[in-house]
């Protein structure tokens, strides 16, 4: 599996987890982005509207949106907040 296809795997059982615990987020658009290929631009999306929407995620998740942000090269001013320790 080449890294973009690394990336869009990581990024939609990401999104699959966040459907499980907060299943009225809107992540239409976002999924839309990654399945394009635009998986960075569509984790900095998800995560501002994360943090604008006050979404609470189990640490798992948030462990896995951080890794999925450093593997797409996200900016950490995007992800930051989701880190752990």
């Amino acid at each position: 599996m080449d890294l973009n296809a690394h990336q869009i795997s990581m990024a939609l059982t990401l999104l699959d987890f966040i459907g499980d615990v907060a299943p009225s987020f809107p992540q239409d658009n976002v999924r839309e982005l990654v399945i394009s290929g635009e998986t960075k631009v569509a984790l900095e999306n998800l995560c501002d509207n994360l943090f604008e929407l006050g979404v609470q995620l189990p640490a798992p998740t948030r462990d896995a949106l951080v890794e999925a942000c450093r593997s797409a090269s996200v900016n950490e001013r995007y992800w930051g907040d989701f880190k752990v320790g």
